[in-house]
């Protein structure tokens, strides 16, 4: 189960601040992704997040093959929808490595949403398992775009690696993206589920819509698609 939440725009002047001498917020370029998409997939590894491999899925068992194209993927995504997406991300100063990043789009007209193509789920192959995350996908996205017609931001990562978290690192990637947010009179998106609620609900977001995530079988499926159908399900 995931769940839109909404922040309506709102003065947010007075944040935390990070301890100078250990930790400093960035924006993060190109050059950074190698060692941030590793960071953000040991991440959601540990716990394992079942969500994160739906976007994100181990073809062929081959772990660094899809980590690879995952890096390959956020940098086209990166350079493709400048200046609407912006990456930051929380240094550690002494170990001069990421300790947590978050990615943010600022839609700030409609022409910029209405640019966003359509998810197409090309990271399956042909078959059962694409069409079960086709179907996912789109009941993840839908009511999002349906609801988010009009100018906002939307938080659409964030994370802390496990060494880090339990110091407020990740409230710095949401506070940096709310106040970009309200410089640009924005109101705020994000799709949550439940590991991230607690932190969304600490800066006043609150439930726009609940959406299941059910895809349904189609009947024309052999015995052992159906097998297959069911695992991919678990």
């Amino acid at each position: 189960m995931a769940a839109i939440y909404r922040r309506t725009l709102s003065s947010f002047a007075h944040y935390s601040q990070l301890r100078r001498e250990k930790f400093s917020l960035e924006l993060a370029k190109e050059d950074d992704l190698p060692e941030l998409i590793p960071a953000q997939w040991d991440t959601s590894d540990n716990p394992s997040q079942g969500i994160f491999r739906l976007f994100f899925p181990i073809e062929d068992g081959d772990w660094e093959k899809s980590l690879q194209r995952s890096i390959e993927d956020q940098r086209t995504s990166l350079i493709r929808e400048q200046p609407t997406v912006k990456w930051i991300k929380v240094m550690d100063v002494e170990k001069k490595r990421i300790a947590a990043a978050a990615k943010w789009y600022f839609f700030d007209n409609a022409s910029s949403l209405a640019k966003r193509p359509t998810v197409e789920v090309d990271w399956y192959p042909e078959g059962v398992i694409r069409n079960l995350v086709s179907q996912a996908v789109q009941q993840y996205e839908q009511p999002r775009h349906e609801m988010c017609q009009r100018s906002h931001a939307y938080l659409h990562i964030g994370f802390t690696r496990p060494k880090y978290q339990e110091q407020g690192l990740g409230s710095k990637g949401m506070e940096w993206g709310l106040a970009e947010a309200d410089r640009l009179g924005l109101e705020n998106r994000l799709d949550a589920t439940d590991p991230g609620v607690p932190l969304y609900e600490k800066y006043n977001f609150q439930v726009a819509k609940v959406h299941d995530l059910r895809p349904a079988m189609p009947a024309s499926l052999t015995r052992s698609e159906m097998r297959e159908w069911k695992r991919c399900e678990e």
